[in-house]
C-alpha cells in the first residue's frame, strides 16, 4: 500500500512537515482559490522561496481586488440600468 498523500510531497517537505497543511487548512475553512494562495504562499516564504513567494501573494492580491472592483463596478452598472427601466 501506498503512503497518504497527506503524508508525502513531490519536490520538496515545506509543507509534509507543517503542522496544518495549507491544502487542508484552506479546505476546512472553505476557502477559494484567491485565499488558498496566499496561505500557500505565506506558509512556505521562509523555508522556499522568500521574497519571490511574497510577490506572489502581493499578485494574488492585486488581482482579487481588480476582480472584487470590477464586480463592484458591474453591480453600479446594473443598479443604474434598473433605474432606467422604472423611469
Amino acid at each position: 500500500m501506498s503512503e497518504s498523500p497527506s503524508k508525502t510531497q513531490v519536490g520538496g517537505s515545506h509543507y509534509k512537515d507543517m503542522v496544518i497543511q495549507p491544502f487542508h487548512f484552506a479546505m476546512a475553512n472553505n476557502f477559494n482559490a484567491f485565499q488558498f494562495a496566499v496561505v500557500k504562499y505565506a506558509s512556505r516564504y521562509l523555508n522556499k522561496n522568500g521574497v519571490q513567494d511574497l510577490k506572489k501573494i502581493m499578485h494574488f492580491c492585486e488581482l482579487e481586488i481588480e476582480r472584487l472592483e470590477s464586480l463592484k463596478e458591474g453591480e453600479a452598472e446594473e443598479t443604474k440600468n434598473r433605474k432606467e427601466l422604472k423611469t
